[in-house]
């Protein structure tokens, strides 16, 4: 098992690459459930001239000004605090007295090993009512305590048609540190979004991802988690894709199971097309 982890943390980049390189070759072809949701989604992007308004207004009170200056520069430090002096351990749990991660300056637990970077990887299966099953591979973390990778690659194959019907999201980005705490941290994603293989005929444009990863510590060995995003593409197609689960911490590992909802839309009106939900499991680990 050290032999394989050591051999993924080596070779991630390359086997990264890899995956990109031979999802792209496949080819397009329609597809079934899942692009006729995306076809209804669709409308025309009209353009508008836009108007000249002229827009009087009157000069901004000072003392108002001042005191909201005054707290987001409180804001700032107490961000500064949380984030850049945040020192985590392997996993959460790992120590008495400590979940996951202490600061410069706190005597908790003195004798724990800490460091400035955390990763996770994590891979699980799902089950959509009226969809199909679907495999889901997540890679995040931190280089320091702001910033860090959060790659993901979906893959989903239709019930009706499981051979034939078969198409992924790749999701390619980073995320940003808001807040972080023994008991609860949460960050903020940006992502490159490609849908590839049968729907690529469908969805052809590149899309932006945007979520939040919210993550709970209530008490050993239970672990919580919310994740969502909303990916926009061409012709006003909304992709809603939010996963909550449950975990139980064993070691390094964590075992967790969910519920999942993917839904299609258009974005102009915040109509949804189709959603669907189901159930998903599956297994991360930190290091």
């Amino acid at each position: 098992m050290k032999k394989f982890f050591k051999f993924y943390k080596t070779n991630f980049i390359s086997l990264l690459f890899i995956s990109i390189f031979f999802t792209s070759q496949l080819q397009p072809v329609f597809s079934g459930e899942f692009s006729s949701a995306v076809e209804s989604s669709r409308s025309e992007t009209e353009t508008q001239e836009e108007e000249e308004k002229s827009v009087s207004s009157s000069s901004p009170d000072s003392e108002e000004n001042s005191l909201i200056t005054f707290l987001a520069e409180i804001a700032g430090v107490l961000w500064y605090y949380n984030t850049c002096t945040v020192r985590y351990t392997s996993f959460p749990y790992k120590y008495e007295n400590l979940t996951y991660m202490k600061w410069a300056e706190t005597e908790t637990n003195p004798e724990a090993k800490t460091k400035s970077n955390r990763y996770s990887a994590s891979d699980s299966f799902f089950y959509l009512a009226d969809l199909g099953t679907g495999n889901e591979f997540c890679f995040e973390g931190l280089f320091f305590p702001i910033i860090g990778p959060y790659f993901e690659n979906l893959v989903i194959s239709e019930q009706d048609n499981f051979l034939d019907e078969t198409y992924g999201n790749i999701r390619l980005g980073a995320h940003l540190s808001i807040f972080q705490s023994n008991l609860i941290t949460i960050t903020g994603i940006v992502q490159w979004s490609k849908w590839y293989g049968n729907i690529s005929e469908v969805l052809k444009s590149n899309g932006l991802a945007l979520g939040m990863d919210f993550r709970f510590y209530p008490l050993k060995p239970l672990g919580f988690q919310w994740k969502f995003c909303w990916q926009e593409f061409d012709e006003n197609v909304y992709l809603r894709d939010s996963l909550l689960s449950a975990g139980i911490f064993l070691q390094r590992y964590e075992l967790f199971a969910g519920w999942k909802l993917l839904e299609v839309g258009n974005s102009e009106n915040l109509k949804p097309t189709k959603t669907w939900n189901g159930i998903s499991a599956g297994c991360r680990v930190y290091f």
